[in-house]
């Protein structure tokens, strides 16, 4: 399997050579098939172009990158932009290579954070930056034993990691399919081992594994990464899908930082571990905010800087603010309790939505919850509340419970939704929520 990808790939990279992709030229990718996007991806690397992640052309403008290239495979950008070259994908690109291709050092992989806080800002990853952090994977979590599923969405940070490194293990990968429950199907018919994915797609999942009352048949561990897993949500799926969920907390400016079996601390919601190896752990206090932020220094193997400036993801001496809530607890294991963007400001009492959502999360029929600020004119917030639940749930009666158990201090709207708002990353989408329900009515 290696030799054969090998080869097609060194094609893809001689075919990108031939069309005059050389060292340092920005490439964007448009791929609508997740698996060619990443050989796109590392056969660029192997040339030394820097391809840009990002999927939005205001993003790029935004911080003054303009692509010389861009490669589609579907339909072609909307609008033509003087001195870039867009060129189709297809079949004519998979050929043997005509000769070597050897590799061009400076290829770097830029990617968009997701923006739930505001303009998405550009990391950079030279190439001995996703070595480094592949190789302290595979010490961390061991190789790849069977086939993986991946279900983020290609552009993202944890999609690429896991790809190449079930690429070194002499494993297959699948990607996401155009729907989740043809991914599930995938996931069954293909023998998958471990699944990795983002909170979107493993709440989801979930939802289909329980109404199947059928795993996949060969799964042994799923990985939780890019947001929090509640325990009764990891109880249930373990009991749904008959292996071990583990949750991974990192950020794209540090990578890995620690790693769960969520189950393993269902008396301690936000648990995430203890930081891994070579993670030195620091936490700064925020006026009026319960708790400290998380500070986090990693290996300098393994950090990024901010693209196209160049400037460190962290201060002068490496320590990168998270923008999360925590503590250690008395064994040294990481605790999470919000996000410092996320506290809502409730009558002057602040705290964070995952105070919320573990009370909901004690009613009946709830599958999933999220919980953000709305702004109630005053310069405080209300507290929103979007539930996922079955059609004959009782919204009033679920509205009288959380009101007896939070009393007027905490004004609720809450909304039944078919599926929880997430950033192209996976993660919840307060800000979405929070204007959803700005112009609907609620509870």
């Amino acid at each position: 399997m290696f030799r054969s990808f090998f080869a097609v790939l060194l094609g893809v990279a001689e075919h990108a050579r031939d069309l005059g992709i050389g060292a340092r030229d920005v490439v964007a990718i448009r791929m609508v098939d997740a698996t060619a996007g990443m050989v796109l991806r590392l056969a660029l690397l192997r040339i030394g172009a820097i391809v840009v992640a990002a999927e939005r052309d205001d993003v790029l403008a935004a911080h003054g990158v303009t692509p010389a290239f861009v490669l589609f495979d579907d339909t072609p950008p909307d609008t033509a932009r003087p001195g870039v070259r867009h060129v189709h994908v297809d079949q004519d690109w998979i050929r043997p290579p005509r000769g070597p291709v050897p590799i061009t050092p400076g290829g770097q992989l830029v990617r968009a954070t997701s923006g739930t806080t505001g303009l998405p800002r550009l990391w950079a990853y030279p190439e001995t930056v996703i070595a480094a952090r592949l190789m302290r994977s595979a010490r961390l979590r061991g190789p790849a034993t069977g086939p993986s599923f991946v279900g983020y969405g290609a552009n993202a940070s944890a999609a690429v990691n896991h790809f190449i490194a079930s690429l070194l293990a002499g494993m297959p990968v699948v990607q996401r399919r155009a729907t989740l429950e043809a991914s599930y199907e995938a996931m069954d018919r293909l023998g998958v081992v471990d699944a990795f994915l983002s909170p979107y797609s493993f709440n989801a999942l979930l939802g289909i594994a329980e109404a199947l009352d059928r795993p996949p048949a060969a799964l042994a561990r799923i990985v939780v990464g890019g947001g929090g897993v509640h325990p009764e949500i990891a109880l249930r799926a373990e009991a749904a899908f008959g292996c071990p969920v583990f949750n991974s907390y990192g950020s794209s400016e540090t990578g890995s930082i620690a790693m769960i079996r969520v189950t393993e601390a269902a008396d301690t919601p936000g648990l995430v571990g203890r930081p891994h190896e070579g993670i030195e752990i620091a936490f700064r206090n925020h006026p009026g905010v319960e708790g400290a932020e998380i500070l986090v220094r990693s290996p300098p193997e393994v950090r990024v800087t901010r693209y196209p400036d160049g400037a460190p993801s962290g201060d002068a001496e490496g320590w990168v603010a998270t923008g999360d809530i925590g503590h250690l607890d008395g064994e040294g294991r990481l605790v999470l309790q919000g996000r410092v963007h996320d506290l809502l400001n409730v009558g002057g009492v602040k705290r964070a939505p995952g105070w919320f959502e573990t009370i909901a999360l004690g009613f009946p029929g709830i599958r999933q919850v999220a919980a953000f600020a709305l702004p109630d004119g005053t310069g405080t917030d209300a507290v929103g509340l979007a539930v996922v639940a079955p059609d004959d749930f009782d919204l009033h009666r679920f509205a009288r419970y959380m009101h007896d158990r939070l009393g007027p201090v905490f004004p609720l709207r809450i909304g039944q939704v078919d599926d929880v708002t997430s950033s192209a990353g996976g993660k919840v989408d307060r800000r979405a929520l929070c204007e959803a329900f700005m112009s609907a009515g609620q509870v």
